[in-house]
Formats: C-alpha cells, structure tokens, sequence
C-alpha cells in the first residue's frame, strides 16, 4: 500500500495544476494522515468535518486543493508508520465506517456506481492494517 500512495503522489505531483492533482486524489487518500503539515496562516478560517472519523483528512485535503496554493510532497521516508491490531483505523475498518466514509468521498468524484466499486476495491487494501 505504501508503495501504491508513494507512485500517486509522485503522478500528483508532475503538475501544479489544482485540477490535475485533484484527479489523482479522486482514486484515493494517498497522503497517510501523521505525515501532513498545513500552513496555518493561509487556512485560518479552515475547520475539520467534524462528522468524518476515519476519512478525516482525505476530506480535508479534497476541500484544501480546491484553495489557492501549492501542495508539495516530500518523497524522503521522514517517520514510520505503526500499523497494529488495536488501533482506531483497524476499528473503524471492523465496523465498517470506513468503507462509508470512503464511499462519500468517492461519490465526490465520481457516480454512485463507480464509488461502490471503488469502495470495494479498496476494502480489499484494509486487510494490510491488521
């Protein structure tokens, strides 16, 4: 999965353009959430979607590109990652809240049909968080 997010965001970041990048994030979160960094003086106003648990920050993001600004990605490997069984992400997958968080952000993007692919397909990527 880390090598799937690490080729996206480079193909994100080939173009500067807000639409493009937007399109790649439109198959998926690929930024894995302890490794953002946001620039608070230019998203004073901005708030976090309260109602989103897991899809939290690939919401954030998607309301985020559509301001002006760049978004830059860092390819060097700067901290690890703990996958383990009792965290709140293995949770959330358990009872499904991911998969319907994931499903809202899809429909963003794309049909109702397309989302529930999607949302299945990636269902299939959660058994690497346990």
């Amino acid at each position: 999965n880390l090598k799937i997010k690490t080729a996206a965001l480079r193909l994100m970041m080939l173009s500067k353009n807000k639409t493009y990048q937007r399109r790649i994030f439109a198959f998926g979160d690929f930024i894995s959430c302890p490794a953002v960094s946001y620039n608070r003086a230019l998203l004073q106003d901005f708030k976090f979607d309260e109602e989103m648990k897991v899809s939290l920050d690939w919401e954030a993001w998607e309301r985020i590109m559509r301001r002006p600004g760049a978004i830059y990605f860092l390819p060097q490997k700067l901290m690890g990652h703990r996958i383990h069984a009792g965290s709140e992400t293995t949770n959330m997958i358990q009872d499904a809240t991911r998969d319907s968080e994931d499903f809202i952000m899809f429909r963003r993007y794309w049909g109702v049909r397309m989302a529930r692919f999607l949302t299945r397909l990636y269902s299939n990527s959660q058994k690497t968080n346990q």
